[in-house]
């Protein structure tokens, strides 16, 4: 997998753009009692391979108290197997995007500086990938 790769968490309905693989590492208990690792949970590369994430595996406690805090939440280790399905091409990633915008049950998208509206024009009017990862804000 070739960094940086866009995530489509809660199930395609959200999108996030991770530089790295923590992301596919450490998560909250809140998360995934939020259902942001549902399946089916998609991550397309900047090679624009697909993989489709095949098993979550919980790996206990990140941090002091076995990575519970104060809100009782807890940091888990996670381990994601990842199987590639092929390749995405760079209109039906617009077209995923575009319905992770307006389906985006957390609101994330919404927060950032540009309204949804434009975010998606400008979305639907890059040429490549990279061009999407800096219209999504990395």
């Amino acid at each position: 997998m070739k960094f940086p790769v866009l995530a489509f968490p809660f199930s395609g309905r959200s999108v996030v753009v991770a530089k790295n693989n923590e992301l596919f590492e450490v998560a909250t208990l809140s998360q995934i009692k939020a259902g942001f690792f549902e399946k089916p949970f998609r991550v397309i590369d900047s090679n624009s391979t697909e993989f489709l994430a095949a098993e979550i595996i919980e790996q206990g406690g990140v941090g002091a108290f076995g990575g519970w805090n104060i809100f009782l939440n807890r940091t888990l280790k996670i381990n994601i197997s990842f199987l590639p399905v092929g390749t995405t091409e760079l209109n039906i990633l617009k077209e995923i995007i575009v319905t992770a915008i307006a389906d985006d049950p957390t609101g994330i998208l919404e927060g950032g500086e540009m309204a949804p509206d434009e975010l998606t024009e400008k979305v639907s009017t890059s040429s490549n990938f990279s061009e999407i990862v800096t219209v999504l804000g990395w």
